[in-house]
């Protein structure tokens, strides 16, 4: 018992978790009159673990309050500036020079987003116009010797695929084809990443049955099984299916004016002027079932395999997947489906712990994908339903809104209290642990939702007490049990969907020093 009460101190004083994970990033939108001062979002960044965040533009005071922060810093080109960026590319080298330049390197550029949803807008001339922009900011870049080290992409809607079940089915839509294929090979010449914006939370919308909400929220479920190559998923994130029933051709104007002749002349005249992304959202938020489709706009939700299969069919394996956007409101009217403070919570939450695990996805194990969770702040002057002005981590007076693991304090494990026997009799099940033959999958999303519930999962984390042996089976057990411990050790909290079993016998005391499952359950006494 002492030799393992000096191996316990050893590895808690051997513990040194990361305070920040460089995958994980945030959307900083200023579409609001009461956001704090960049000086003081750039202090509170760094008390998080965020390690990038996502402009719309190129503010130069957020730019320059970032300065010397480490924080990476994503930039991007408007729409409407496409066009000059497209004909001149002296236009082109002064946008370097005012916006990139004018504060690299000590604030971290890395990257450039020339456009946001360009396929989405179906504007032909426009569309035409992306690559040259694109291949004009990228000249510039190159001649300020910062080629290769500041990246040019676009941001694409789920729009660009059109068929995403199974995953491993995944394919870009034929009308943007050659666009894509254009735009790929530009990526790839140059090392920069696709960038796309999934929402599982539009999904929901399509489909708000509890299973769904548990495959969206990364909460345990049955999993859903890809028919084209066996794969079980367990989060709509890796691997996102088209909607079931979007399969109707509409206009999409005929189809909002219907809708909008159900409702006052103020919703109307507001209605029109939306964007287009807005309008998708005003679709999704007002039932379209009375024109015997779900979905008017034919935009799938989103899956990050999905678009990974669609990029090697296209022969695009080595471009990398950045996803730019996405997220979960805590807040929405009442016809809408899904938002609340606990969803927006799991999701969110789950989804930091999702990469945390680096388990990655079935079709790119092993690594996570740079996600920056849409958004900071809410941004009160959007218009369209509630849920667009509720999707921010933090308020104006910098409190959080809810708790998702992202400040580095609640990052640093607690100090331990020292080790207890356990009775060598207990009258209840003490330790919770995996059932046999239970696959990875679904640990793994077990795992995920144990540590998104705010237990301590810094151990098993890189660098951490019990961070090896790194499988999914040892991460999950040390999780499980411990959230069995938090709950008073109910019983039901030991099911995690039938993957987990209740047990009377210390796993440490027989096998202590041969299964690194036991030492991780013993090290939680």
């Amino acid at each position: 018992m002492a030799f393992s009460i000096l191996i316990f101190l050893y590895l808690l004083q051997s513990c040194n978790l990361a305070s920040s994970e460089s995958f994980i990033g945030v959307n900083y939108g200023q579409v609001a009159d009461n956001l704090p001062s960049p000086s003081a979002t750039a202090k509170l960044l760094q008390s998080t673990a965020v390690q990038k965040v996502r402009l719309y533009g190129a503010d130069p005071a957020i730019i320059r309050a970032l300065a010397n922060t480490g924080i990476g810093i994503v930039i991007g080109a408007a729409n409407g500036e496409i066009p000059a960026l497209a004909s001149d590319p002296n236009f082109a080298t002064q946008w370097i020079n005012s916006n990139v330049l004018a504060y690299y390197p000590a604030s971290k550029i890395i990257l450039i987003t020339v456009g946001n949803e360009v396929l989405l807008t179906n504007d032909q001339n426009l569309i035409s116009q992306l690559l040259p922009a694109m291949q004009n900011m990228q000249r510039a870049l190159s001649s300020a010797s910062l080629g290769g080290k500041v990246k040019v992409s676009t941001v694409h809607s789920m729009a660009i695929l059109s068929r995403s079940d199974p995953p491993s089915s995944g394919l870009f839509n034929p009308a943007y084809q050659d666009t894509m294929r254009r735009l790929l090979q530009f990526q790839k010449d140059n090392g920069s990443p696709l960038a796309v914006n999934p929402y599982p939370f539009f999904a929901y919308q399509s489909d708000a049955r509890p299973e769904t909400l548990a495959f969206c929220l990364f909460q345990p479920n049955s999993g859903r099984v890809d028919s084209g190559n066996g794969i079980k998923y367990m989060n709509m994130f890796d691997a996102q299916r088209l909607n079931d029933t979007m399969t109707c051709e509409v206009d999409k104007q005929k189809a909002l004016q219907k809708v909008l002749s159900n409702f006052d002349h103020l919703a109307l005249v507001k209605a029109v002027s939306f964007s287009s992304a807005e309008k998708m959202i005003f679709w999704k938020a007002y039932d379209l079932r009375a024109l015997n489709c779900t979905d008017v706009t034919s935009v799938p939700d989103d899956r990050v395999d999905a678009v990974r299969s669609a990029l090697n069919a296209m022969g695009f394996s080595d471009v990398e997947i950045v996803v730019a956007e996405t997220g979960w409101p805590y807040n929405g009217d009442s016809i809408e489906v899904g938002p609340g403070i606990e969803n927006a919570r799991a999701y969110n939450g789950n989804l930091v712990a999702h990469l945390r695990s680096m388990v990655g996805t079935p079709l790119m194990p092993g690594k996570s994908v740079d996600t920056y969770i849409f958004a900071l702040y809410d941004e009160d002057l959007k218009s369209g339903p509630t849920s667009e002005r509720s999707f921010g981590l933090f308020k104006p007076d910098l409190s959080m809104t809810y708790d998702i693991g992202l400040l580095k304090s609640s990052l640093t494990p607690s100090t331990p209290k020292t080790p207890v026997t356990p009775s060598p009799n207990p009258t209840t099940a003490g330790w919770c642990v995996p059932k046999a033959g239970v696959s990875d999958a679904q640990l793994q999303a077990s795992l995920d939702y144990a540590c998104g519930q705010g237990i301590d999962c810094g151990p098993i984390q890189p660098g951490g007490a019990c961070f090896e042996p790194n499988t999914v089976a040892s991460h999950a057990s040390y999780a499980m049990n411990l959230y069995y411990q938090k709950s008073e050790k109910n019983p039901w909290n030991c099911d995690f969907s039938e993957t987990a079993t209740l047990t009377f016998k210390n796993p440490s005391k027989s096998h202590f020093n041969s299964n690194a499952i036991s030492l991780h359950i013993y090290l939680q006494f």
